[in-house]
Formats: structure tokens, C-alpha cells, sequence
């Protein structure tokens, strides 16, 4: 599913350089396993914009699992020189993947 629009590249970057904290004040995740494996985040409450919603398990952003802290970081800097961003996530039971481009 691709979404409609984009993101401005200058607003984007605007809201990198304020840090992670604001985004993660705005979702409430609980891990989630299959088989004993992590498997992703499942979307507790989201007070933010886009079509993610409560019940999603996000399982991977732009292509990479965000497990572990250092992970989030990584997509997170690495975030603003991408051409977009792509949320892959599960939805009742079903793989649904959310592309935002990201425009100069």
C-alpha cells in the first residue's frame, strides 16, 4: 500500500534534530514474540499522525527490525537521507507495508 503525499524532507529533518524522546511520547509499544523470537511492537496507543494503529505489530522500518535500542537509533539518524519511509507492520494477521516518500 503506498500512501498518498510524502513527508517534507526540511520538516523531517526538523523533527530528527529534536531527538527521538518526542516521538516515543506519543506511542506505547509492548514487545512481541513468536516462537520464543522477537517479532515486533505492537501498538499499544499512537497520539501521532499517519495511518498506524492501535493492535499493528510493526516489524521492520526501512527494511530493518528495530529489536534493539541501537536499531531504533540507527533508522532514526539514518532517517532524513532516505528517499522514503517504509513501515512494515501486521495488521489482524494480515503483512500490510505503509510508504511515505520523503520530498525535497
Amino acid at each position: 500500500m503506498t500512501t498518498p503525499g510524502g513527508i517534507a524532507r526540511l520538516q523531517l529533518k526538523s523533527y530528527v534534530r529534536q531527538g527521538p524522546h518526542r516521538f516515543i511520547q506519543q506511542v506505547r509499544v509492548r514487545p512481541t514474540f513468536r516462537g520464543g523470537r522477537f517479532f515486533g511492537w505492537r501498538i499499544q496507543s499512537y497520539g501521532g499522525p499517519g495511518p498506524v494503529k492501535t493492535g499493528d505489530v510493526v516489524t521492520r522500518v526501512n527494511g530493518k527490525s528495530l529489536e534493539r535500542p541501537e536499531q531504533f537509533m540507527k533508522v532514526w539518524e539514518n532517517l532524513v537521507a532516505e528517499p522514503e519511509l517504509v513501515v512494515e507492520l501486521v495488521r489482524s494477521g494480515q503483512p500490510v507495508t505503509l510508504r511515505y516518500p520523503i520530498v525535497d
